[in-house]
């Protein structure tokens, strides 16, 4: 009853953070397409949105957080399976990752939970790399110690980048990140 013809104007306030300010493109402030149509529709889908982005990503969370920790006990139980204990770090990490696409709230700055996520990735790339290593039954110490040293420099890098180009160096970590897993299953 309310529209016209024409001339309608619809004024939309974009809440969220600039691309610049996050690590991945979904985290930014976007605005999707607008549907207009009768209310008791468009909360029928927004409840099936809702459903698919919040409790499903809740259940995976649990699962993969369930699945790591079976594993890493599984892992611990002799040389022969150490390989599952990195499976197992990854799996709960990979959960916990998820938890930014469901939490609706997060109780920190954006920048901290930003600097808290990114330094979830080389951890990630550490869980990979060695377990694909460590399955092929290959070690090396060099290796061990570079991993465990860029766990601790990405997140020094991004410390000192600000707030302003999170984007760009959690995007270069990323293809850092992603060529050594890439490498390390190579050598798998």
């Amino acid at each position: 009853a309310l529209l016209r013809a024409q001339g309608n104007e619809i004024d939309i306030k974009l809440a969220g953070h600039a691309i610049q300010e996050v690590g991945a493109d979904e985290r930014a402030g976007w605005l999707s397409a607008i549907e207009v149509g009768p209310a008791n529709l468009l909360q029928d889908m927004a409840d099936h949105a809702m459903f698919l982005q919040v409790n499903v990503a809740r259940i995976v969370t649990f699962a993969l957080g369930l699945l790591g920790l079976g594993l890493l006990m599984l892992g611990r139980t002799g040389q022969r399976e150490s390989h599952l204990t990195y499976f197992g770090l990854l799996s709960i990490l990979v959960g916990a990752m998820q938890v930014r696409h469901w939490w609706a709230e997060f109780p920190l700055p954006n920048y901290t939970a930003e600097l808290i996520t990114s330094a979830g990735l080389p951890l990630m790339a550490l869980a990979t790399i060695q377990f694909f290593l460590r399955y092929a039954g290959w070690r090396s110490r060099p290796i061990d110690v570079a991993l465990y040293a860029q766990c601790l420099i990405m997140p020094a890098s991004m410390l000192l980048a600000g707030p302003w180009r999170v984007h760009t160096l959690t995007s270069s970590w990323i293809v850092l990140l992603t060529t050594q897993i890439i490498v390390a299953v190579a050598i798998y």
